[in-house]
């Protein structure tokens, strides 16, 4: 709950004190925040805000199979938080970032081809 306070303090949603505990200036800013991105607003930090989250602060630049960086583990992160795979975050695209990519491209019913591109990283940042 920290780094969800964390993060919504850095994006301009104030939840109060980052103290851990999920309280209502937490779960004020966590409306606030879900209702900037247009997806449904319900005061719960789920796997959709979370991946939201996680991947706020990535400039959404084109990644794919081979690249690494802060953009490839701010993916690693999203893709962890929104679809619950067992994924490193340790910055570099291999097989298993290629997969998960590719998974939940899939799930979502985008153009499936394991690129973090425009479209993943819009789905990824809003929560979808």
């Amino acid at each position: 709950m920290r780094r969800v306070q964390v993060t919504l303090a850095a994006i301009g949603h104030d939840p109060g004190a980052a103290d851990g505990v999920f309280g209502p200036a937490t779960e004020k800013a966590l409306r606030a925040y879900q209702s900037s991105l247009g997806t449904g607003v319900d005061g719960i930090a789920g796997p959709r805000t979370w991946g939201a989250l996680a991947t706020h602060h990535a400039a959404g630049s084109t990644v794919s199979s081979g690249d690494s960086g802060t953009e490839v583990e701010y993916l690693q992160r999203g893709l962890k938080a929104s679809s619950g795979v067992d994924l490193a975050t340790d910055g570099h695209f291999g097989d298993q970032t290629e997969a998960a990519v590719s998974a939940y491209q899939k799930a979502r019913g985008l153009a499936v081809d394991g690129v973090a591109g425009a479209e993943t990283w819009a789905a990824l940042k809003h929560g979808q």
